[in-house]
C-alpha cells in the first residue's frame, strides 16, 4: 500500500519552482500596496528594504510548506505556498518603479548606480540584521571557564 504522502515532497519542490498558485484559489486576494516610484536614494532603500523583508517571509512560509509535508494536512502546505507567493509578488511589486538592472547594465550612470546600490543595500539588509543577530545572541554553553575557543560544543 503506497503512502498518501507519497511524492508530496517533489510536488512542493516543483510547484515552488514553477507556479506556486497552480491549483489553488484563494477566497480573497489580497491587495498589494502601491507603493510608487523609488525618486531618492532613500526611497530606493526602503523599496529594497520593503523587497528584502517580503522576500524573507516567503523564504519562511516556504520551509513552513516544507515542514508541512511531514504532517498530515495538505491544505496547511497549501495555504503556506500561497501566503509565501503573496509575499513574492510583494518583495516584486516593493521594487516597481526601479530601473531594472539589465536596463542599468546596458546603461549605467552614477545616478543609476547609487539607486542600485541603495536598493541592494536594503534588499541585504533584512539578511544582514538575522545573521549579525543571531551571531551576536549566540552564547557558548560550556563549562571549560575559556573564551569559546575550545570544541566541547562538538561533543553535544
Amino acid at each position: 500500500m503506497a503512502s498518501p504522502y507519497e511524492g508530496l515532497a517533489e510536488q512542493t519542490f516543483a510547484s515552488l519552482i514553477s507556479d506556486p498558485y497552480e491549483g489553488i484559489t484563494p477566497e480573497v486576494t489580497p491587495e498589494l500596496p502601491d507603493r510608487g516610484t523609488a525618486l531618492t536614494m532613500q526611497e530606493a532603500y526602503e523599496s529594497g528594504l520593503d523587497s528584502g523583508i517580503s522576500g524573507m517571509q516567503a523564504g519562511v512560509e516556504s520551509f513552513k510548506a516544507l515542514l508541512g509535508t511531514f504532517g498530515d494536512s495538505d491544505q496547511y502546505v497549501a495555504d503556506k505556498i500561497e501566503s509565501a507567493s503573496y509575499y513574492e509578488q510583494d518583495a516584486a511589486k516593493a521594487l516597481e518603479g526601479m530601473q531594472p538592472f539589465e536596463e542599468f547594465y546596458d546603461n549605467p550612470t552614477f545616478s543609476g548606480f547609487l539607486m542600485q546600490a541603495s536598493s541592494a543595500l536594503g534588499q541585504a539588509a533584512p539578511s544582514i540584521a538575522t545573521t549579525v543577530g543571531a551571531a551576536l545572541g549566540s552564547d557558548c554553553d560550556c563549562d571549560c571557564d575559556c573564551d569559546c575557543d575550545c570544541d566541547e560544543w562538538l561533543l553535544l
